[in-house]
């Protein structure tokens, strides 16, 4: 058996789950956009505890505010909501302490053997 047909028959399956939120990319983006959280919620007409939430992920993402973020950072209303399901279906996984365990550090939860 070839290298690619052993591949093709294993294929990659990580133990570890990326644990990325809409924050982590927000913050990415304000940071590129040389604006803090305050600016962000002024420009957006969001109070600075939406924002803030959102950076430190106690706030869900919305319709409404994916909305008006994506007037201010050019990033698509829907990329925000399926960052955010994405993130709360990855944490959910994550929820059983016995499967994974979270590495806050690299930001991953890594499936315990």
């Amino acid at each position: 058996m070839t290298v690619l047909e052993r591949k093709k028959a294993a294929p990659f399956r990580p133990n570890y789950i990326v644990l990325l939120s809409p924050g982590d990319v927000l913050k990415e983006k304000i940071d590129e956009m040389n604006l803090d959280a305050t600016e962000l919620a002024s420009r957006c007409k969001l109070p600075v505890e939406t924002i803030q939430g959102i950076l430190d992920t106690t706030t869900e993402m919305t319709q409404i505010i994916a909305d008006k973020l994506e007037q201010i950072t050019w990033i698509q209303a829907d990329s925000w909501i399926r960052m955010e399901e994405n993130y709360r279906q990855k944490l959910a996984l994550t929820a059983n302490p016995r499967e994974y365990a979270i590495d806050n550090e690299l930001g991953i939860a890594v499936k315990k053997s």
